[in-house]
């Protein structure tokens, strides 16, 4: 068995410095795992805070852009009517996609054609009633117009938001099936 020869005023000292040395360590332990506890609550709040504020942004974003859109397509005041005629012959319409408002376009030609048939209609202001007393030709040529200023429209809303991809599906009770009527990308 060995023996341990220790003078009783080092073992005292001994004690008393290994006291301090515990009470450092385990106030420094202690803080940390405070700091580390804090930390982590803390990045867990701002993760959660930050995801919602992100979502509410982009919920907000978009029921303004779908606001805009919707807007887009009322301005026609025979909107109704022309939703209805898109559906019914999407087939038949030669439509003329991304229109420049500048000269040496389908739409401008068709346009100047319509005008020329139709010298008292207004193509921006029409209501369901002239158009539906129109002759078929000049309702397809109306309907045609109007298409392509409506996506050309749509196109300036995605990109000026900064949206990828916009468009617009027609259901009707039950639900079942839908009609695409347009959508914007490039």
């Amino acid at each position: 068995m060995k023996r341990y020869f220790f003078d009783k005023g080092k073992r005292k000292e001994m004690k008393k410095h290994g006291k301090k040395m515990g009470i450092i360590g385990q106030v420094a332990v202690f803080f940390l795992l405070a700091a580390l506890v804090t930390g982590g609550l803390a990045f867990l709040s701002q993760r959660s805070l930050a995801r919602r504020n992100v979502r509410s942004q982009t919920e907000s974003d978009a029921v303004c852009v779908a606001d805009e859109v919707r807007m887009a397509v009322t301005e026609y005041p025979a909107y109704e009517w022309l939703i209805r005629y898109w559906r019914a012959h999407a087939d038949e319409l030669e439509i003329e996609y991304d229109v420049a408002f500048g000269g040496g376009t389908e739409t401008e030609d068709k346009c100047r054609l319509l005008t020329e048939h139709q010298p008292d209609l207004e193509l921006r202001y029409a209501g369901a009633s002239e158009l539906s007393a129109l002759p078929e030709d000049d309702q397809k040529l109306y309907a045609e117009i109007t298409y392509s200023w409506l996506i050309t429209r749509i196109n300036e809303i995605k990109r000026s938001n900064r949206v990828d991809y916009l468009f617009c599906v027609i259901t009707e009770d039950p639900f079942d099936k839908q009609f695409f009527l347009f959508s914007a990308s490039d």
